[in-house]
């Protein structure tokens, strides 16, 4: 991708181009008027057969020459005009965090399944660093299902205005904090992104997840641990576009 010219330089080049079309405009004009003077000036006794072979001859040579300029002189000069100047941009990166360090940093929680005693929400002292959201069930054979959401502009995550965004990846880290047994039992982690309305993912095709759900079967209790399993996943063209105000 190229930069953009300003007026200043655009201005510059007409000008540059403009000098440039009078040279060859004048160069050309002398050129139609020298062969006529040449014979005028050496053949001017010369019968007439004689003189426009001659005449032939010497536009002919002349003509070659003034190509060979033309050329030469377009190497030489255009090189120094603002288009030599277009350089390579290159794409920047945006991260955005979710550190939960001092509050659930404006997510919420969007129940699906309830089938014992459901907690959720913001946890001071537990985290990587010290900070995290949790989502647990009490109770024999219970179930809970469901997601913390935070609509967000990509701006609102550091996005330039006016910029395009092309591909995004996303990590987490999780952690058990009870054992969990029984059939059937687990727990699950992922990351997904939906358009405004939490309807249609704005990957390509249709896409969400940016890292697919993780399932751990009968899993005991542990440490903090990272997950970054898929990698970056391309945007849909809809949805990259910012407006730029």
């Amino acid at each position: 991708m190229g930069r953009r010219q300003s007026p200043v330089d655009e201005f510059r080049l007409a000008r540059q181009f403009v000098n440039l079309s009078n040279i060859y405009l004048e160069s050309l004009r002398q050129i139609v008027l020298l062969p006529g003077r040449i014979l005028k000036r050496f053949f001017g006794k010369t019968s007439y057969k004689v003189k426009r072979q001659c005449l032939a001859h010497a536009t002919r040579s002349i003509l070659i020459m003034w190509v060979g300029f033309l050329i030469a002189s377009s190497v030489l000069y255009f090189p120094q005009s603002p288009l030599s100047d277009i350089k390579e941009a290159k794409a920047d990166q945006t991260t955005y965090t979710a550190a939960f360090a001092a509050s659930i940093d404006g997510f919420a929680w969007t129940s699906e399944v309830c089938t014992g005693t459901c907690a959720q929400g913001w946890v001071s002292g537990d985290g990587n660093p010290s900070g995290s959201v949790h989502a647990d069930v009490t109770g024999r054979k219970k179930r809970s299902t469901g997601y913390f959401y935070k609509t967000m502009t990509w701006e609102a995550m550091g996005v330039p205005s006016g910029a395009t965004v092309t591909d995004v990846d996303a990590s987490f880290y999780y952690k058990v904090i009870t054992n969990v047994s029984g059939a059937d039992s687990g727990a699950s982690w992922g990351v997904k992104l939906y358009d405004s309305a939490n309807t249609t993912g704005v990957l390509t095709g249709g896409a969400a997840d940016l890292e697919a759900d993780y399932t751990l079967s009968n899993p005991s209790a542990g440490s903090w641990t990272s997950r970054n399993a898929d990698a970056a996943q391309s945007v849909a063209s809809s949805y990259g576009q910012l407006r730029q105000w």
